[in-house]
């Protein structure tokens, strides 16, 4: 009963991040235009009004922080594991959402990569499992967890310092959403850390070193606002499917991942479930890259107020 709860709070969380992210948008097609889901009014000089200050952006926003919220309830019920399981869902989730409040056209070929995506994530996460709250901070206390946070956030600085050198477009799209999805299952794993002191507490449990949750505050606050930063920076330009199928197939893969080396929920894998995972994550990968060529092929896919 308890996997049904969490699954229906991961499934509302996927819905609200998907309005949430089309509202987003919207907000910066105010820029240039006075209907955002149509654009068939243009300005006759561009809104100067911050981004963050408009209407749209602001529902946005409030959608995100009831999609946190969601995915925060679940993380009693469900491990990270399982969500990254749940949150495939997303991605078609995400293609309705558009069509109906962006009027945004998929063409054929975009929709067999969203699919080969969709269908990877599915295959990474079919040996789903979970683990004790107990268990979350004997993995956090092994100086593996810590190598493998300090690598992702390097891997993220890496990121950054690749897309300020290489400004093109398909990278700036790769990057910022791959950048969005990474620092969301970050903040995935650090709330399931401080969500299990709950079970510390009731229990009567010694508390882990004050350090040591104070760094996953720290990371936590850090994360979130670095994740709602990277995907506008790719909604300002492009088409939000394009842009949020990327971050959420980063965001599945990435907390299955962080859910396999922090976690441990796949300790007793066996080399066939190892063969299943790996061959999603690599299917995920190739969609991921044909779907962001689809730019440099078909123009239309920018964002009209931002083609040169």
């Amino acid at each position: 009963m308890s996997t049904v709860i969490g699954s229906c709070f991961v499934l509302l969380a996927s819905t609200c991040s998907s309005l949430s992210t089309s509202f987003q948008k919207m907000a910066h097609r105010q820029t240039n235009y006075r209907d955002p889901r149509t654009q068939l009014e243009m300005r006759s000089k561009p809104l100067t009004s911050p981004v963050y200050c408009r209407g749209y952006f602001l529902l946005g926003m409030c959608l995100s922080i009831a999609a946190i919220s969601c995915d925060a309830i679940s993380l009693y019920f469900i491990g990270t594991t399982l969500i990254g399981v749940l949150g495939c869902f997303s991605i078609p989730i995400n293609i309705i959402v558009n069509r109906i409040l962006l009027y945004e056209e998929i063409i054929c070929k975009e929709t067999i990569y969203i699919l080969i995506i969709t269908f990877g994530c599915f295959l990474s996460i079919l040996t789903a499992v979970t683990h004790e709250p107990i268990e979350t901070f004997i993995y956090f206390a092994e100086i593996e967890s810590a190598i493998v946070l300090i690598i992702v956030w390097c891997l993220c600085f890496l990121l950054v310092i690749i897309v300020i050198i290489c400004k093109t477009d398909y990278s700036q799209l790769v990057i910022y959403s791959i950048l969005s999805g990474i620092m969301g299952a970050m903040s995935m794993t650090m709330a399931k850390y401080l969500i299990d002191l709950h079970y510390l507490i009731n229990n009567g449990y010694v508390l882990p070193p004050t350090l040591q949750i104070i760094s996953a505050v720290i990371i936590l606050c850090v994360s979130i606002p670095l994740h709602i930063i990277s995907l506008n920076l790719a909604l300002k330009k492009f088409n939000a499917h394009h842009a949020v199928t990327i971050f959420q197939a980063t965001w599945c893969i990435s907390n299955v991942s962080l859910g396999i080396i922090i976690f441990k929920d796949l300790n007793n894998i066996d080399s066939s479930q190892a063969i299943i995972f790996m061959s999603g994550v690599l299917t995920s990968f190739i969609g991921v890259l044909c779907l962001a060529k689809q730019i440099e092929a078909s123009p239309e896919s920018y964002s009209d107020h931002n083609q040169p």
